[in-house]
């Protein structure tokens, strides 16, 4: 599926139509500073209306006038700015070619780096003489490392300088070559410092910095892309009376679409002919299938049950709810936390900050030979290069991320999978609870609570089972299983008729068996005499009759998961203020909130899970727990998503935190890891500024010669993995492990 459907598709429709619109997947993105290169460098060409860059998913969005540049020309200029650029045709291979190549240049350029700076080190400090041969190899190993593995960042910073942008990159290539050049200086004035490891470290450090950007974006988009893969490539057309397989965007509104039994649904519309029931758990919440007949409305990725469904169309592509859930997802994801976004706005001004003392420190000593009439040119060369290896924000990158793989690390190890750590700055000022029903709070398949029989117990699952066992219908493999569970073997029903939301029947063994509603069984001439009661009293019953005589009752309903009750009381007694959101029945969800005593709202679509989480948020952080693919709006939208062990992959690549089982007391643990993370993560901040902050004016001095920057810069980076080991997750009580799990493939809301 094309990804371009996702972008922004509200907000276009209000642009003039002689504006085409473009979205290019762009490779080499390493930073909020590659947003506003790109930005910054594309905006001001004549015949560019506007650009938008979307780091989450590495996307640009670009809308042109196409009398003055067609795609490939936006390509062309993509590339000028020293970035990847793939279009439409290309961007599903795109991810992983960059990432693949950004793995090989990051690894190739350490595997070079390592031994030749610890040669170098050797060799300065004199414990070792390699001879004269090695400045030749020293030369030649940090060239290759500069020039050939570090090529696509100069031509960013190149290109980054020509629209008079400073970048992260361009300070960058400042040290990298003014280390590789006062090198060159180095072998024809010995008493000069070494500084070609130098720039092959650096360049070594940038690499690892836009590998790691790389990765986490691939992922990101992966996930988005499993949303939309939901929704069929094909769909099978009727054209003159007859079927014709065709790519879903090729489907014309008003058009017929043919869906057989157990396919998915590939477009949103309304049934044209034909009678089946439709599971749109996936998407809605609900988890009973919902009878479908001429004039009801079907939504694409839902799967329709046994019955054949002839659908008019009525939206295709970005338009379907499948889609706009997507676009839901991203358009939050693209949303940056406050602290981010103050973050990149800091290192902008570090940057200048940082090139502007380097200057300064050559004019400086100049200035100060011109004035002592002394001769200190030594000085004035490697101050401003020490200025730049001490100041280039090598830790300072490195302070979030290197906390954050601690935190995946820690929380891992305790059941809990961490997709987004800046989730956690934001989770122990989260007092408000959204809760899914069906599949979090209850088990998320329905079994059979309840048997009232009036013939053997033993025969009326018999019967029962032997008819349902052909049949994918949750109710049907409820009786199914608790038949088999109770050791009782099935007959076999050759005849079975389905009557899609009413019941079914068939012969077993002689006896003419019929299953389903109370108003079915009835239209099949059987007697309810004295059982109307209690037929009332059961949840979802299912009534069993053979040879039109009634022999029992099955009651079929969700049940809630073990010990979910002293949960919420302990999750209450914590402060937690819990809701239930579903897109359940409201009789469902009064039935699970009252045994609960907490607050619901029942029919929530995806979107409106997502809009009144928006709403909550207005008086402080929400937590949303939840477990299918309606809830991935509702977990992108709240500060802290938290998708349980049962979900779906889709929810939980979308969900900030992942619950490895389905104990949602494990909430008060993850807000004191919060907690915990926050305060690791601005101590690294400040120990990544205390080493700056400290050297640069020890290195405008001239007192720091940059092979002991350098040092100093390992060495500062170093602490800042090492301040990571003090963070651990918080002790969690012993508690009896849930008896019951739902497989990865139940679907729930």
């Amino acid at each position: 599926m094309r990804f371009e459907r996702l972008d922004l598709y509200q907000e276009l429709k209000d642009m003039s139509k002689q504006q085409q619109q473009a979205v290019f997947e762009v490779g080499g993105m390493a930073c909020a500073f590659c947003a506003t290169t790109i930005e910054e460098g594309l905006a001001p060409i004549k015949g560019i209306e506007s650009v938008k860059v979307i780091m989450n998913t590495s996307e640009v969005v670009i809308r042109y006038d196409p009398s003055i540049f067609n795609k490939d020309d936006l390509k062309h200029q993509l590339g000028a700015l020293g970035y990847y650029a793939f279009d439409e045709n290309e961007r599903k291979d795109g991810g992983s070619t960059v990432l693949h190549d950004s793995r090989k240049r990051t690894i190739s350029a350490a595997a070079i780096t390592a031994p030749i700076v610890v040669l170098a080190f050797l060799a300065s400090s004199g414990i070792f003489n390699f001879g004269p041969y090695f400045k030749i190899i020293e030369l030649a190993a940090s060239g290759i490392v500069l020039f050939y593995f570090g090529l696509p960042i100069h031509i960013g910073a190149f290109n980054a300088l020509r629209r008079g942008i400073l970048n992260e990159h361009v300070l960058y290539g400042a040290a990298g070559f003014a280390a590789y050049t006062v090198g060159l200086v180095s072998l024809f004035y010995p008493n000069t410092p070494d500084f070609l490891s130098v720039a092959a470290l650096l360049t070594t450090f940038h690499l690892s910095a836009g590998w790691y950007g790389a990765k986490v974006r691939n992922d990101t988009t992966k996930s988005l892309r499993k949303i939309i893969d939901l929704q069929p490539p094909m769909a099978r057309t009727v054209i003159d009376g007859k079927e014709k397989l065709i790519h879903v965007e090729e489907v014309k509104i008003g058009g017929l679409v043919l869906v057989k039994g157990g396919e998915k649904i590939p477009v949103d519309g309304t049934v044209e002919s034909g009678e089946s029931e439709v599971s749109e758990a996936i998407l809605t919440g609900e988890a009973n299938p919902a009878l479908k007949k001429k004039g009801d409305s079907v939504l694409a990725g839902s799967t329709n049950g046994d019955g054949l469904l002839t659908i008019k169309v009525t939206k295709v592509s970005t338009e379907t709810f499948l889609m706009r859930i997507a676009g839901n997802v991203k358009d939050i994801q693209e949303r940056k936390p406050l602290l981010l976004t103050v973050f990149d706005k800091v290192i902008d001004k570090y940057v200048r900050v940082v090139l502007g003392l380097a200057g300064a420190t050559a004019v400086g000593w100049v200035i100060f030979d011109i004035i002592t009439h002394s001769s200190h040119w030594l000085e004035a060369t490697y101050g401003p290069l020490s200025v730049l290896v001490i100041g280039y924000p090598c830790a300072l990158g490195l302070s979030a991320p290197s906390i954050k793989l601690r935190a995946l690390t820690v929380a891992a190890d305790n059941g809990i999978l961490v997709n987004d750590a800046s989730s956690l700055f934001l989770i122990p000022k989260a007092k408000k609870l959204v809760l899914d029903k069906t599949g979090t709070l209850t088990e998320g398949k329905p079994q059979v609570t309840k048997i009232l029989s009036l013939v053997k117990e033993s025969d009326l699952l018999r019967y029962a089972a032997s008819v349902e066992q052909g049949s994918s219908h949750p109710i049907a493999r409820a009786i199914v299983q608790e038949t088999k569970k109770r050791g009782i073997d099935t007959l076999v029903a050759p005849d079975v008729k389905q009557f899609p939301g009413r019941g079914v029947s068939a012969h077993v063994d002689g006896h003419k068996v019929i299953l389903g509603t109370r108003e079915f069984v009835e239209s099949q001439g059987i007697s309810m005499t004295g059982q109307v009661e209690v037929i009332q009293q059961i949840d979802s019953p299912v009534l069993v009759a053979v040879d039109d005589r009634l022999c029992g009752i099955l009651g079929i309903s969700d049940s809630l998961r073990p010990q979910i009750e002293s949960k919420i009381r302990d999750l209450k007694g914590e402060g937690f203020e819990p809701i239930i959101l579903t897109g359940d029945t409201q009789a469902a969800a009064q039935k699970v909130a009252t045994r609960l005593d907490i607050q619901f709202k029942a029919r929530m679509s995806p979107l409106d899970k997502a809009n009144y989480i928006k709403e909550l948020q207005s008086d402080g952080p929400v937590i949303a727990v939840g477990d299918g693919v309606n809830d991935a709006p509702a977990l992108a939208q709240a500060d802290a998503g938290i998708a349980v062990g049962s979900g779906i992959d889709i929810t939980k690549e979308t969900a900030p935190f992942v619950l490895l089982t389905d104990d949602i007391g494990l909430i008060p643990s993850i807000v004191q890891f919060g907690k915990k993370f926050s305060l690791a993560a601005k101590r690294n901040i400040l120990l990544a500024l205390g080493f700056n902050v400290i050297g640069i004016p020890i290195a405008m001095a001239g007192l720091l010669n940059p092979m002991i920057a350098m040092i100093i810069m390992i060495f500062d980076v170093s602490a800042i993995f090492l301040s990571g080991f003090v963070l651990h997750f918080p002790k969690i009580p012993k508690r009896e492990e849930s008896r019951h799990s739902i497989p990865k493939e139940a679907v729930a809301s």
